[in-house]
């Protein structure tokens, strides 16, 4: 199988060139040249134009997600990360699930997907990532009213 990636496609065009089959087309440029090994071509037969309208919709929206900016938090603002993903084998011997850094929580699923920060070289939950942490927190003692003087 040839494995394809998301932020790699130029463009994702819904086409109709006659009346009986509709298209998606997953283009990769390199310059002005199409590379067609690297890209794809969904055929909708006669009858399915709303499946082709539903995956054309699903495709652009994980091309935008692919590529959307990594949100950072307060322990991670200046640091260079990539996200990650890694696919449990269900043939393995040792199951290698992996855990966040920040929560110490696994990743959950067969595919586990997160941020991996270079330059922490950990992985984090996106949430774990993005989250602000005040250095203050837990260091001053909280302040009640005593019941007795309401």
């Amino acid at each position: 199988y040839q494995h394809f990636k998301m932020q790699d496609f130029s463009e994702i065009r819904k086409t109709s060139h006659d009346k009986e089959t509709s298209y998606i087309h997953l283009n990769h440029y390199q310059g002005p040249s199409l590379v067609p090994s690297s890209s794809l071509v969904f055929r909708f037969p006669f009858g399915k134009q709303s499946d082709c309208e539903d995956i054309h919709n699903k495709l652009e929206e994980l091309r935008k997600k692919s590529s959307a900016e990594i949100m950072k938090g307060s322990d991670h603002l200046d640091h260079d990360c990539i996200v990650f993903r890694k696919e449990i084998n269900d043939n393995s011997e040792v199951m290698q699930h992996e855990s966040c850094k920040d929560c110490g929580n696994f990743f959950k699923g067969k595919l586990q997907t997160g941020i991996n920060c270079l330059t922490c070289n950990d992985l984090f939950h996106k949430e774990c990532f993005a989250s602000n942490k005040d250095d203050d927190y837990g260091t001053e003692e909280e302040k009640f009213d005593d019941p007795e003087d309401l």
